[in-house]
């Protein structure tokens, strides 16, 4: 049997699993709902209202406890909160602090949660630790909720009935705790969805032990270091090339093949950078709209600043979305782009607005390459104008 037909095969049984378990879960959550209501002031029209407030309401919760445990896992194992996405929130941490944000993303609604180790010693301990935090959380909450509902719900004396206050706290224990035990067989299960692998998935691939390991644990040693404020160009070179080569997962392919792009890039090795930047590309169909919108902006930079390409550039920026995660990787491009299409005063603007927004980005921390290139953009542009260049600075926060 084919490698590729396997995996196919594989996914599709994962998949059957994973709805089999879903329907299997629905079936008790209705069964259990329909049995243990508890009585109540009102009637079925409360009953519906209140569930269709309590739902979102309850997904947010799980949602937030799931993506808690595994901060809370990174947390005990010495790990530093870098970013959280719970549904339409996204809170992260910058070079001048936490910032609030929105999250956009319709794929990333059910949850992103992200931490970087102390060190790079014992990734594989703590990126199992990091990986389970967030089922064992769903687990024991969906336990403990669910039944703290039902307990609730047993010990009403004959005759007692439920306040709507009191009955809405039940409906959102209940529902939170449902969602929660719901989020635990999502998680575990081996599965991948909009280019994310599951926790499961990425437990699987290091308890193997395997190739499928080390490229995990490969993966995110570079992903931490990078985070940590580690610059591109002093990224372990063999880590480097081994990630960069290609791989089953496009995601993992795309993701490590930007970060070898910018490794040469940043040492001045355009060539070496050109190639993998185009194959970061190659599959750049399959993989999340986050590093998808990160991949054609990077696109569009480089063949406007290096291929002096105006017309690819510009398409290729198009097909950008707002880099949410990474903002100035965005202005960095529309300022190469306006460069190229003879606009300099718009190119000086957008070079500037990059430079500050790596004081706001998730990268900021090791984004000094972002500021340089940047401004190389706008030096050339107040050289085109006749203007001097003002001195080089980092940006607030940025080192």
């Amino acid at each position: 049997m084919s490698s590729p037909l396997r995996r196919r095969l594989l996914t599709l049984a994962a998949g059957l699993g994973l709805a089999l378990l879903g329907g299997i879960a629905g079936g008790v959550t209705a069964r259990t709902v329909s049995v243990h209501v508890p009585p109540h002031i009102g009637g079925k029209a409360f009953e519906l209202g209140l569930l269709i407030g309590v739902l979102p309401v309850a997904f947010f919760i799980g949602v937030a406890l799931h993506e808690g445990g595994h901060l809370l896992a990174a947390k005990l194992l010495g790990g530093r909160f870098a970013l959280v996405i719970v549904g339409p929130l996204r809170l992260m941490r910058t070079p001048t602090g936490l910032r609030l944000g929105r999250n956009r993303r319709f794929s990333l609604l059910g949850g992103l949660a992200l931490s970087t180790p102390s060190s790079t010693h014992h990734l594989r301990r703590y990126l199992i630790g990091l990986l389970a935090g967030g089922p064992l959380a769903s687990l024991l909450c969906g336990f403990i909720l669910v039944g703290t509902a039902y307990v609730w719900a047993q010990g009403l004396a004959t005759g007692e009935v439920m306040g709507t206050a009191a009955f809405s706290v039940w409906a959102l224990l209940g529902m939170t705790g449902l969602f929660s035990l719901v989020f635990f067989l999502a998680s575990s299960v081996p599965s991948r969805a909009g280019g994310f692998a599951s926790d499961g998935a990425r437990l699987l691939a290091l308890a193997r032990r395997g190739a499928a390991a080390e490229r995990e644990a490969l993966v995110f040693t570079l992903t931490a270091l990078s985070l940590s404020g580690v610059r591109a160009r002093d990224l372990p070179p063999e880590l480097v090339v081994k990630a960069a080569e290609p791989h089953g997962d496009p995601q993992v392919n795309a993701a490590m093949q930007l970060m070898a792009y910018l490794w040469a890039l940043d040492q001045g090795r355009i060539d070496v950078a050109r190639s993998y930047l185009y194959q970061s590309v190659q599959g750049i169909d399959r993989v999340a709209p986050f590093l998808r919108d990160s991949l054609y902006a990077e696109l569009a930079y480089f063949k406007a600043f290096h291929e002096r390409d105006a017309a690819g550039a510009r398409a290729s920026l198009d097909q950008a979305g707002s880099c949410e995660l990474s903002e100035e990787t965005r202005l960095r491009a529309e300022a190469a782009v306006l460069l190229v299409e003879q606009q300099p005063a718009a190119a000086v603007e957008r070079a500037n607005e990059a430079i500050a927004a790596t004081a706001r980005s998730l990268l900021g921390a090791s984004a000094r390459e972002t500021i340089e290139w940047a401004e190389a953009i706008r030096h050339e542009a107040l050289a085109v104008q006749g203007l001097p260049s003002p001195p080089s600075l980092p940006a607030a926060g940025a080192l």
